[in-house]
């Protein structure tokens, strides 16, 4: 038997393997391959091991004397610069920016099917030790549970695990440091300076080119496009005209207090979590900084700098062009945006802006409630022999 491989120095073993499966024997070649190491990623996070927010809020307030400065002074940029000047460094005091290694341990025996075992085991574990005034029966049940999930699925796993036994026996333990396949882990091949800059060029052009390309397809299809006047229009009453006002602390605090703990901080790594904590401390100044953005029409560049994730959609990770911006700005840039958008939708509602047809972008409406509607009218139709 004679088998091509390049190089011959990768053979390790081969034969052929005498089984009953079909007329044909299989052919096999052990090669001596060593997978690529990936790439070490770390992450910066704030460590809340020893935070505490009592603490934590007890030596913020007292750094009141430099944060009152805040109302001493009309730019909106030295406001907020005062902020960050106190607020970050009494913050790494409790809770510092670590850089934590990923660790990826890729096992691709472990298919979806075992991964769903495994959570529903954890689930019946977490059951079981849940204190409960029927502790004893909903623990006998959860045994039951256990025993006959486990007896449905035994003889499934074991002609798995015993398959894996006789490859890994057949060609080397080599094999578990291939990663997965449902695992995505991100390895260039390109210097990472140099995907860096390129990602950074594209989604930085990102708007150009949709306009770009939009004023194409119209030239195309001969569509004219009517540009927007920078005139304000007259005809509006005065009560339709829209312009925003200053805000009060109260206004402030339901904003901050509505906001979802599971959303990703910005670049300062100040999270929803820690605005609420020292809510009592900095509600003033940040209504102060809020207010002096709306009056003096400037939203901070502080506020605008992100730090730009990309997610893959499809496709090589390598294109810009197949991944899609991830962008977690600040905070408290959030807070500014929630109250100029609520101010914006009040006064569309009040004005009767919005068309009962609309269904996105809009409070209490959704692809469901289109659906709804849809059917309904769909249905009504029916009724009326109109379809």
């Amino acid at each position: 038997m004679s088998l091509l491989v390049s190089p011959n120095s990768l053979v390790q073993d081969s034969g052929i393997i005498n089984q009953p499966m079909s007329d044909h024997s299989a052919v096999f070649v052990n090669l001596k391959v060593k997978p690529s190491k990936p790439i070490l990623q770390y992450i910066n996070t704030r460590s809340y091991r020893n935070y505490n927010a009592e603490v934590f809020t007890r030596d913020l307030a007292n750094e009141a004397n430099s944060i009152l400065s805040i109302f001493e002074d009309s730019d909106v940029k030295s406001k907020l610069d005062i902020l960050n000047d106190v607020l970050p460094p009494v913050l790494n005091s409790h809770a510092p920016i670590k850089s934590i290694k990923i660790r990826r341990r890729p096992c691709p025996f472990v298919n979806q099917e075992i991964k769903d075992l495994m959570k529903s085991r954890n689930l019946l574990l977490k059951k079981r030790h849940a204190k409960t005034p029927t502790g004893r029966s909903s623990k006998n049940c959860v045994t039951q549970s256990r025993k006959s999930c486990l007896k449905q699925k035994g003889d499934t796993l074991l002609k798995k695990l015993a398959l894996i036994r006789i490859i890994l026996d057949r060609f080397g333990r080599s094999l578990i440091a291939f990663p997965s396949k449902d695992k995505d882990i991100s390895t260039y091949t390109k210097n990472l300076t140099v995907v860096t800059n390129e990602f950074k060029q594209f989604f930085s052009k990102v708007g150009k080119n949709a306009a770009d390309s939009s004023r194409t397809l119209a030239e195309e299809n001969n569509i004219t496009i009517r540009e927007l006047s920078s005139v304000a229009d007259t005809n509006l009453a005065l009560g339709e005209l829209f312009n925003l006002r200053p805000v009060t602390c109260e206004e402030v605090r339901q904003v901050v207090t509505s906001l979802p703990l599971n959303k990703s901080s910005g670049p300062d790594k100040v999270s929803a979590r820690i605005l609420k904590d020292c809510l009592p401390v900095i509600l003033g100044p940040l209504t102060e900084v809020i207010n002096c953005s709306i009056l003096t029409s400037i939203f901070p560049t502080k506020w605008k700098e992100d730090e730009v994730i990309p997610i893959l959609k499809d496709g090589d990770q390598e294109l810009a062009a197949n991944n899609r911006p991830l962008s977690p700005l600040p905070v408290a840039s959030k807070v500014c945006e929630k109250i100029i958008l609520n101010q914006f939708n009040t006064n569309l509602t009040d004005n009767k802006r919005l068309t009962s047809h609309q269904s996105s972008n809009k409070k209490a409406h959704s692809t469901e409630t289109l659906n709804i509607q849809l059917t309904d009218s769909i249905l009504e139709a029916m009724d009326k022999k109109q379809i």
